[in-house]
């Protein structure tokens, strides 16, 4: 899951994703899940943060992917 969501992202080669957060919710034949991360560096340093929302409907199984991106705050 976690090189798959790197892909769809798009995060660089020596970064990596953390997930922070996860919630899922049903409700009228979708089945709806909320994921957040954080991209670090090589260093280990927070350069990113993501929203990610995965919309599936369940009779069709069309699945709908959006994100945002929000840069880290520097020190």
């Amino acid at each position: 899951m976690n090189e798959e969501m790197k892909s769809k992202l798009k995060i660089p080669a020596g970064h990596n994703l953390v997930q922070t957060g996860w919630e899922s919710k049903k409700s009228k034949g979708r089945d709806i899940d909320y994921w957040t991360f954080e991209e670090t560096d090589e260093n280990g340093t927070v350069v990113a943060h993501y929203s990610v929302t995965e919309d599936m409907n369940i009779y069709t199984q069309k699945t709908d992917f959006s994100f945002t991106r929000s840069e880290a705050k520097s020190a």
